[in-house]
């Protein structure tokens, strides 16, 4: 067996320690499509951190999991098809990201939750009027060939601003977290995937269009020490214009998130 041949089954068998049982064909073929960028660049894999975006310790989970890797297939036909519909070069640089879906999200995790910028009052107001997150729309094809934009959340909720951020490594120039609105996992049927990051600092990947991309399954690249951003929190991300079922804003005076918007 090759070194190549090797590494693809330890990557089978983390996937069958979080199912509990063996893969199926099927299962396995779109493990292969994906399990490549769950690699950082030194060589080691984060696809054991499925067990935290699928809550693999729940059956609930287990089945998720199963049938989001079936349905990478579906979508696909195979990886010998993948490879051919999607062909990578460098020169023209045309890159291939396959996304990798979050189905059945309701049955293990009810809600999930969007940090928002407070300094973006249009956005915040544009939220309440329409009731849902701006519009991302959903990818055309299965997989990305451009930049990808999308809906950050997060499954947890922290008790203050600052804390929300150093969970998810948030910049404080990207936004001070003082808003979150809260979203029901049964309205993202078909619009919930695991997230991805960049590594910015990746050498072998520089002037590529995926410059150093790969899926972040729990948020830990941003390892700044003088911001102390601890990291670790869980997110995905979300396409579409989800509903939202309230909106919830930091008041710095009272020390404490206040309800400012809810569904009617």
């Amino acid at each position: 067996m090759s070194s190549e041949d090797e590494f693809e089954a330890e990557q089978r068998q983390i996937v069958e320690v979080l199912l509990d049982r063996p893969l199926t064909a099927r299962e396995f073929e779109g493990l292969r499509i994906v399990y490549p960028r769950f690699v950082d660049r030194f060589g080691g894999t984060r696809l054991g951190e499925l067990e935290a975006i699928f809550r693999t310790d729940t059956s609930a989970g287990k089945e998720a999991l199963a049938a989001s890797l079936e349905l990478i297939i579906d979508a696909v036909g195979s990886y010998a098809d993948f490879e051919a519909r999607y062909p990578v070069s460098v020169n023209p640089s045309v890159p291939a990201f396959p996304l990798f879906p979050i189905v059945h999200l309701e049955r293990f995790q009810p809600t999930v939750y969007r940090v928002l910028d407070g300094r973006a009052p249009a956005v915040l107001a544009g939220i309440k009027s329409a009731g849902r997150l701006p519009c991302i729309p959903p990818p055309a094809e299965p997989v990305l060939r451009t930049k990808p934009r999308a809906h950050w959340c997060a499954y947890e909720v922290w008790p203050t601003p600052d804390d929300t951020r150093r969970a998810l490594q948030i910049y404080p120039a990207w936004g001070d977290c003082a808003v979150r609105a809260t979203l029901r996992s049964d309205q993202l049927a078909g619009l919930a995937y695991v997230a991805y990051s960049v590594e910015p600092n990746d050498p072998t990947t520089d002037g590529q269009v995926f410059h150093g991309y790969f899926y972040e399954t729990l948020t830990k690249d941003h390892d700044d020490v003088l911001l102390k951003l601890d990291g670790g929190a869980v997110q995905i991300c979300v396409y579409g214009e989800p509903e939202v079922l309230c909106l919830e804003e930091w008041n710095a005076a009272a020390d404490q998130w206040e309800t400012t918007w809810r569904r009617p």
